[in-house]
C-alpha cells in the first residue's frame, strides 16, 4: 500500500508529462507550501517568532499560532472588488499576519475602477480591519526572491491608500503594518536555529 507521502514524492519527480509542466517547481504555491509546510512543524520560538521579530523589529510573545494557506477573506461591504485570497494567514492570540508571496510576478494590480488599490493595499485594508475587530496587532509580509526591497513597497508606504474598509484610521498607521522580506531570510533563521 502506497502512502500519501510516497505519492507526493513520486509526483514531485515527474514535473512534466507529455512535454507539459504538471507542477512548476518555482511556482509561488509550491514554494510557499514547501517552505512554510516545514516551518509550521518547528516549535514557533525557533523559527516563526524569530523571523517575525527580525522583520518587524518588535518582540511580541504570543501563543497558539495557527497556519492557514490560501484563505479567502470576506468581501468588504460597499467596495466593488472580488474576494481577497491571502497566501498564508498566521494567527496567534495577539497577532494576525498576512503573508503575500511572489516569485516571478509583481503584486496583482487593482480593480478596474481603482488602479491604485493593488493586491498589497487590499491586504493591508482587509487585514487591518480583521485584526482591529479581533483586538490584535496586524502585520502584512510581502515575501519575494528580491535581494533588495521592491520599489512597490516604498510607493505604498509613501501613499495614501485608499483604505475604505478603515475610513477612520490614518493611512500612515495602516501602511506601517507592511513589511518586506526576501525568501532568504527564512533560510537564515532556520540555519541560526540549527546552529543553536
Amino acid at each position: 500500500v502506497r502512502t500519501t507521502m510516497s505519492i507526493i514524492l513520486e509526483l514531485r519527480q515527474h514535473v512534466k508529462h507529455s512535454g507539459n509542466f504538471l507542477v512548476h517547481p518555482t511556482s509561488e504555491d509550491v514554494v510557499l507550501s514547501n517552505v512554510f509546510g516545514v516551518v509550521k512543524n518547528f516549535p514557533v520560538h525557533l523559527v516563526l517568532e524569530p523571523w517575525l521579530r527580525e522583520l518587524t523589529g518588535t518582540a511580541n510573545p504570543a501563543s497558539g499560532w495557527t497556519f492557514s494557506f490560501w484563505e479567502k477573506q470576506p468581501r468588504p461591504i460597499g467596495i466593488r472588488e472580488g474576494n481577497t485570497v491571502v497566501d498564508l494567514v498566521l494567527e496567534s492570540d495577539t497577532t494576525l499576519v498576512f503573508v503575500e508571496v511572489k516569485m516571478d510576478a509583481p503584486a496583482s494590480s487593482g480593480p478596474s475602477h481603482d488602479p491604485n488599490r493593488n493586491q498589497l493595499v487590499r491586504n493591508l485594508d482587509i487585514g487591518y480591519r480583521r485584526a482591529a475587530d479581533a483586538g490584535k496587532q496586524f502585520v502584512l509580509v510581502f515575501l519575494t526572491p528580491d535581494i533588495t526591497e521592491p520599489p512597490l513597497v516604498a510607493a505604498i508606504r509613501s501613499g495614501e491608500g485608499p483604505f475604505p474598509v478603515n475610513p477612520t484610521v490614518s493611512a500612515s498607521t495602516i501602511v506601517s503594518c507592511l513589511h518586506w522580506a526576501s525568501w532568504a531570510t527564512i533560510g537564515d533563521v532556520v540555519a541560526a536555529a540549527y546552529s543553536r
